[in-house]
């Protein structure tokens, strides 16, 4: 098992089973891992896109701070660039009111 999916697996294993008000870190833990690791390559990139989606959507369904937090995280993986191009929007597929 390479060293990115490891460290995902483990972070959505925490994620999922960390009390709700303690979710939004785990996106911002998620952030950092991303723009600390895009320089060196996009192997985090594609481990993280197959569980953020899901994580967004936990934390944007709990409380208002949640839901602004997270999506201002969208909103800068967007901008920034940190996730795939061609895939940014679809992070928050159903959610479309929201953004």
């Amino acid at each position: 098992m390479n060293k990115a999916k490891q460290v995902v697996e483990t972070w959505d294993r925490q994620f999922h089973s960390s009390p709700l008000e303690q979710r939004l870190a785990f996106l911002y833990l998620a952030n950092d891992i991303l723009q600390n690791s895009r320089r060196k390559g996009s192997e985090f990139v594609g481990e993280f896109w197959k569980v953020l989606p899901n994580a967004l959507r936990d934390v944007i369904n709990g409380d208002e701070f949640g839901r602004n937090a997270a999506l201002r995280l969208n909103g800068y993986w967007d901008v920034f660039v940190v996730l795939r191009p061609n895939r940014i929007g679809s992070l928050l597929d159903g959610f479309g009111s929201l953004r």
